[in-house]
């Protein structure tokens, strides 16, 4: 599946993470411009003080962070949305969500939605939604289907070369680099060196990311 196949109706949420998503794609094609020009032995001033390797781990890192920055506001106003209509089966777990009874006092001077969107947003920014378990984890509060059942169909979604053994391994391992670059300089121990990263692999992850959550997407509507 690539990007172009399915064509969700805009909505402000959904236009910011391809938004972010672009922005990854234009640090990926600076930091592919400046390897090119490297290898040209090209003069490039200052800008030969740049390592474009750095572009494309600040892009792979800030791609994690465009999924996880959509899922929080997709959660939080679906939930809100479904607190709002009444006929609405609420899911399991936003029956359980908890709130203080300080927060419950505020509901007396306030719309309650409103309320509950700050205290959502608040409480489930604690949240990471990275990885597939805490993904699905999140989701549940917008829907009843159990976490196998989301991977099933989001994996259906993707293609039937897919199995959701292969989606949440392949989703693990790209949260687990964005962890190796944004809290261990993507530095290999062993080697004293930094792992080794291409615009091609970068590129990869990027549109495997933006096919994710439009699978995601396509499952909750």
């Amino acid at each position: 599946m690539t990007s172009s196949t399915i064509q969700p109706a805009p909505d402000v949420r959904w236009d910011q993470f391809t938004k972010n998503i672009e922005f990854c794609r234009r640090m990926v094609h600076s930091g592919a411009a400046l390897e090119s020009a490297a290898a040209s032995n090209l003069n490039l001033g200052d800008l030969s003080q740049v390592e474009h390797t750095d572009l494309y781990r600040a892009a792979w890192v800030q791609a994690i962070s465009a999924l996880d920055h959509w899922l929080h506001r997709e959660i939080v106003s679906r939930a809100i949305e479904i607190i709002n209509d009444r006929p609405t089966p609420r899911p399991d777990r936003l029956k359980s969500y908890a709130v203080p009874w300080e927060t419950v006092e505020v509901m007396r001077e306030r719309p309650i939605d409103d309320v509950m969107r700050e205290h959502m947003t608040e409480r489930l920014g604690r949240d990471s939604y990275q990885k597939p378990d805490r993904i699905a984890e999140g989701l549940q509060y917008v829907t009843q289907k159990k976490q196998g059942q989301i991977w099933k169909e989001v994996t259906q979604i993707l293609g039937p070369q897919q199995t959701v053994d292969k989606v949440k391994q392949r989703q693990t391992e790209i949260a687990d680099r964005r962890n190796k670059i944004a809290h261990e300089a993507d530095i290999d121990h062993d080697k004293g060196t930094r792992w080794p990263i291409t615009a091609p692999d970068t590129r990869d992850t990027i549109n495997w990311i933006e096919n994710l959550a439009v699978a995601i997407r396509a499952v909750l509507n």
